[in-house]
């Protein structure tokens, strides 16, 4: 342990001068009495920035392509370039919340899929077979993931009703003839129905719960 003989005090830890007056120290330094984080090598922001540099460089090549050439997947590889930006930001913020993350990228994943099937005139795929398997998936995914993590029903119930109610669109779909083999959709839709409903029947308390925790309702 360290000693000021001028404040006449006894310091814990490694000091290079008494905190008090400023003197001189005596006696044996020991291990800091708090613990020292250590410094992250690269910082959130960093990779952030090296991420976004590359976005940029990658989009004036893209252009540069599609302006000396013919090519028809330029395009395209923009658009994703658009997406992958989106993901890293994602991934960044939400790195500590997995149900977050894996939330969001579904839907960022279903939003890029719907997108590139628009362009390219196969949205009858996504809507008829991408669609209903991605959620029908979800929410066995999601139960998995939480119970892995020890999460407690409450903490992610939220999450289960907005993948139920984002189901629900694809009833749209079908209602404008955009899914031209509704049999999975529909097969979907009445399996989160069913969630639903046993949601709402065995775990009414959780959910009002969850409601006035997140939705202040």
């Amino acid at each position: 342990m360290q000693y000021c003989k001028k404040c006449n005090i006894h310091i814990r830890g490694n000091k290079e001068c008494c905190p008090l007056c400023l003197g001189e120290l005596s006696g044996t330094p020991e291990d800091s009495a708090f613990p020292v984080l250590e410094e992250r090598k690269v910082s959130r922001f960093s990779l952030w920035k090296s991420a976004l540099f590359l976005f940029i460089t990658f989009e004036i090549v893209m252009c540069a392509l599609l302006y000396l050439t013919t090519f028809s997947w330029i395009t395209y590889a923009m658009l994703l370039g658009v997406f992958a930006i989106f993901d890293v930001l994602l991934i960044l913020y939400y790195r500590r919340s997995i149900i977050k993350l894996v939330t969001y990228e579904f839907y960022v994943c279903m939003a890029l899929t719907f997108c590139i099937a628009a362009f390219t005139g196969h949205i009858g795929i996504v809507t008829a077979w991408v669609l209903p398997i991605g959620f029908t998936l979800l929410i066995p995914v999601t139960l998995l993931i939480n119970r892995l993590n020890h999460l407690y029903l409450i903490d992610y119930m939220i999450y289960l009703i907005f993948d139920v109610l984002m189901s629900l669109f694809q009833i749209l779909f079908i209602f404008l003839h955009l899914n031209p083999f509704p049999v999975p959709a529909v097969i979907s839709v009445s399996l989160m129905a069913v969630f639903a409903a046993a949601l709402i029947i065995f775990r009414s308390d959780e959910l009002r719960n969850a409601g006035s925790k997140y939705l202040h309702i």
